[in-house]
């Protein structure tokens, strides 16, 4: 109800929504200790669902990285399997244009030197024991590409259990980090987005920067910035590669050794402005377990980004929020299972995590 409330009427002043939030002007100190107590309920409840849903998330990451692999191998052994196969179809094919020849016999009634007997003989034996052979391995592959293809398929259905317990928990999480969000609105300013006003409104900039913003807002939205390349997307901080995508050896105890995002660091990182990767919707601001406070982001087209690590007080969106690529969203911190600050960047790519360089750099966004 409160989300449907804020999300009709996204012109409301704060004074207004805290009015809608607490029924009450926030002048009364009898109902801001109230609020303050909502908030700390609210809060642990997001806190421990958000904790669940990163939990069913890692199990669904780690399982889709396995099912990709056991598909891999499978269709690898198909290939090998087609292979054979034809070979033994091309000898079977011969065979039947030579009329199915009885090698053996063949040559006992056809040879009647000695030496050139038993060199046909061996030639033969040679023969048989090829074509048993290509028999034997045409069998064996395709009962190991049987296997690996039953083998994918069962990860496959455990994969889709594994999303939907992790899409469930998400709902949940999202729930919960959006009633603590609202209630939170009396205690917390949105200070990312202030300072970068703040910048703009202060900043004397030159009249090519201006036209160019200007025509990025005009295509990607008003709160667009920064580089944005043609597709739309954008760099979502600075700083160096600290961690890449994939497997790994994990940092802390409780982190998952699938690392399914991409480390962004630097020196003094925590504070660092944090940028939406592309235009899309805010569909969770809250904590998320050992990622701390974390932002995720809906592209469209299958697409969604993730933020995490972000320092108290450093998510700068809230839930339903349209965003805009290159727009400040927050500030990188240390939250959650983290060894320093930095930004723990997701991308997935219809629920599966994929390699947010590999792909961002194909966008032509530069990293650096």
């Amino acid at each position: 109800m409160l989300r449907h409330r804020l999300l009709e009427h996204p012109e409301r002043t704060l004074p207004e929504l805290r009015r809608i939030l607490t029924g009450h002007t926030p002048s009364s100190n009898r109902k801001r200790n109230q609020t303050q107590g909502d908030s700390e309920r609210t809060q642990q409840v997001a806190e421990e669902a958000g904790a669940i849903w990163l939990s069913a998330q890692d199990a669904a990451d780690e399982q889709a990285q396995i099912t990709t692999e056991l598909q891999t191998q499978a269709d690898a052994a198909a290939a090998e399997m087609e292979t054979a196969r034809a070979q033994v179809a091309r000898l079977v094919a011969w065979q039947q244009r030579s009329g199915g020849l009885d090698f053996t016999a063949t040559l006992l009634f056809s040879s009647q030197d000695p030496d050139e007997l038993l060199t046909a003989l061996g030639i033969a034996s040679r023969l048989a024991e090829t074509n048993a052979q290509l028999y034997d391995s045409a069998a064996q592959l395709t009962n190991t590409a049987r296997s690996l293809q039953d083998q994918a398929a069962v990860a496959q259905t455990e994969l889709d259990r594994r999303q939907e317990a992790a899409l469930a928990a998400f709902e949940q999480a999202q729930t919960a980090a959006l009633e603590a969000e609202t209630i939170l609105v009396e205690q917390q300013e949105n200070e990312a987005r202030l300072a970068a006003q703040l910048v703009v409104l202060t900043e004397n900039r030159r009249a090519t920067e201006a036209d160019y913003n200007k025509g990025i807002q005009a295509r990607w939205g008003a709160g667009a910035a920064g580089i944005v390349t043609a597709s739309g997307w954008a760099l979502p901080a600075r700083g160096y590669i600290s961690s890449r995508f994939g497997w790994r050896p994990p940092p802390l105890p409780g982190v998952s050794k699938f690392h399914s995002g991409l480390d962004l660091s630097g020196a003094n990182y925590c504070g660092t402005p944090i940028y939406a990767a592309a235009a899309g919707r805010v569909t969770y601001a809250g904590p998320n377990g050992g990622l701390g406070n974390y932002i995720q982001i809906d592209h469209g087209n299958g697409y969604v980004t993730g933020y995490a690590h972000l320092q108290p007080g450093g998510i700068g969106v809230r839930i339903g929020e349209t965003v805009a690529p290159g727009q400040n969203i927050g500030r990188a911190g240390t939250t959650g299972l983290s060894t320093g600050c930095h930004l723990h960047f997701i991308l997935r790519e219809n629920g599966n995590p994929i390699d947010p360089l590999a792909f961002l750099q194909n966008q032509g966004v530069v990293f650096g």
